[in-house]
């Protein structure tokens, strides 16, 4: 019980890490970029374009009193273009966009969506110049956003709800694609890209790769003990099927069936193997739950360390607890049957 639940547990909780790991590499690429690629252009970007969004960008403005920085995007194609993990927020990106699709409010003040923590309403303004600033409704929260640092609290808004402010945007487009494909069809359109990044260049991979590493081998370390585990427990349910010799006899004498008796092991050591599996996969998990967020291989990037419950390795090891349970009661069976009920009488005596 005990070798079967710690190889069970070391399987899933290597696995969980290492998915884990790869989640969180990949959104903190993915929301660094904000989509596949990013790249700053020259000029406008034609209305309607499949497959690429506008997005606007300024750091280090004020709000409230504090720096932020503040993405203005459009509303009709980013959500289409842009990356999301249902783990950022406790709404859809849509929804995110839709609650400030209106830009701004009848009194003008812009609609956005926050970063981090800001107050629920304040004045935005750039302190490189003396522009009147704008008023600010925070409608909704994301713990991370495409686009959006670590540095500094973010505001999200619209475009043209801050296109007549006093920020002065740098302008991106955000595509789905790569980026030899996206410079051409850019220039095509009249937006002249001239700095570019994909989600490939925006983490050091070694990093990651390293501390991935580190829990495959956790995981095969697991396997490996799970396959002791069956053995000796073919062993054991061996010798203990030749020590109830006697009893297996005499149940064949008052009419059990091997059937039944076939039936009988498969409910004993498949309870056992339940109480395994389930056991050694939910202190993995409640062990995962704690260690993975103190387990960022890149802190300065967001958004934080992200868990993954692996659904399909945990489906694995339920089939092969019943494939065990199958293979052990038939194994007892035939070690049971093959026992010549004389010879234990004579060991015994």
């Amino acid at each position: 019980l005990g070798a079967g639940t710690l190889a069970v547990g070391v399987s899933v909780f290597g696995l969980a890490m290492s998915s884990s790991l790869e989640r969180s590499g990949e959104a903190k690429a993915a929301v660094f970029v904000g989509s596949d690629v990013a790249l700053l252009i020259a000029g406008e970007l034609p209305a309607g374009a499949p497959g690429v969004t506008e997005v606007w960008t300024r750091e280090e403005m004020t709000y409230a009193g504090q720096p932020v920085d503040v993405i203005a995007i459009d509303p009709e194609s980013f959500a289409a273009v842009a990356f999301w993990d249902d783990a950022f927020a406790d709404k859809s990106l849509e929804a995110l966009v839709d609650a400030i699709d209106e830009g701004t409010s009848d009194d003008r003040t812009v609609l956005a969506i926050r970063v981090g923590d800001l107050p629920a309403t304040g004045e935005l303004s750039n302190p490189n110049n003396q522009e009147p600033p704008q008023t600010v409704e925070v409608v909704a929260h994301a713990d991370a956003f495409p686009g959006a640092g670590k540095r500094f609290p973010t505001l999200i808004t619209t475009i043209d709800a801050v296109d007549d402010g006093p920020l002065r945007f740098r302008h991106y487009v955000w595509v789905a694609g790569s980026y030899e494909e996206w410079r051409l069809r850019l220039q095509e359109l009249g937006a002249q890209p001239m700095l570019g990044i994909s989600r490939d260049d925006a983490v050091d991979s070694s990093v990651l790769r390293f501390a991935t590493w580190s829990f495959d081998f956790v995981r095969a370390l697991g396997v490996f003990v799970g396959l002791l585990a069956i053995a000796a427990l073919m062993l054991h349910l061996a010798a203990r099927q030749r020590q109830q010799a006697l009893g297996y006899a005499f149940l064949r004498r008052m009419g059990v069936s091997r059937r039944r008796h076939w039936w009988a092991l498969i409910l004993e050591v498949g309870g056992l193997m339940a109480i395994v599996v389930s056991l050694g996969a939910g202190l993995a998990l409640a062990c995962v739950r704690m260690v993975s967020p103190n387990v960022d291989p890149l802190p300065i990037r967001p958004p934080d360390p992200l868990m993954v419950v692996p659904w399909s390795a945990l489906v694995a090891v339920g089939v092969m607890g019943v494939v065990v349970t199958l293979l052990g009661s038939a194994v007892a069976q035939a070690f049971g049957a093959r026992v010549d009920v004389a010879e234990v009488l004579r060991d015994g005596t």
